[in-house]
């Protein structure tokens, strides 16, 4: 995999499709050593989802990796809510007591906090419904990890299926994506609405 070190360092960096660029970074995380980490860190904000997920399967197989990995996620660098709850699980068991304690602190969301995320939402509910700012929401949002009438990504549950949800449960979804997670999409990435502040992407 060595020899093939410099085509998937552009192949990681670059722009290219999806499937390409998730490939790639699965092949490059194959390779050891804190060189990896490092580039996986720096581009971690321009991959794609399933490119993310695989960059942090890759962090998380060597003890140096999640250290410098728990680092960046203390530091800022890796927003909480760009992790899978797998990725979570595996900080807040790891066998290391002090990246355990701190990713317990950081990523578990206190549950009166969410109840003030869901309380400060409330007025949508009620709020007159417009279907073509929806539609650009989610094309812009939602279609990146979820599916609709044959656009979007399939990281998450396809959003047909939910139809029949209330609001007030589609909105504990939205808010608190962690809370409730569809069977088969365990390790899918889970993202919160990009215009929520930064305690509330910790859910």
């Amino acid at each position: 995999m060595e020899r093939h070190a410099s085509l998937l360092k552009r192949l990681v960096s670059q722009e290219a499709p999806e499937p390409v660029r998730a490939a790639a970074v699965r092949a490059f995380a194959q390779i050891k050593g804190l060189e990896v980490a490092k580039l996986l860190l720096a581009t971690w904000k321009t991959l794609p989802p399933s490119a993310r997920r695989e960059a942090a399967d890759g962090m998380l197989t060597e003890k140096v990796r999640t250290k410098v990995f728990f680092s960046a996620i203390q530091d800022g660098l890796v927003q909480p809510w760009t992790l899978n709850f797998q990725h979570k699980r595996r900080l807040m068991e790891n066998p290391d007591p002090v990246i355990r304690d701190a990713a317990r602190s950081i990523l578990r969301f206190p549950e009166a906090a969410r109840a003030e995320v869901l309380k400060r939402y409330q007025a949508v509910l009620s709020a007159k419904s417009d279907a073509d700012r929806g539609e650009k929401v989610f094309r812009d949002v939602c279609a990146k990890c979820h599916k609709l009438n044959g656009i979007g990504a399939e990281v998450g549950p396809d959003l047909s299926t939910v139809r029949s949800r209330g609001k007030g449960a589609l909105l504990s979804d939205i808010l608190l994506p962690n809370k409730s997670i569809a069977t088969g999409y365990e390790s899918g990435l889970r993202q919160s609405p990009t215009n929520i502040t930064n305690d509330e992407e910790r859910i």
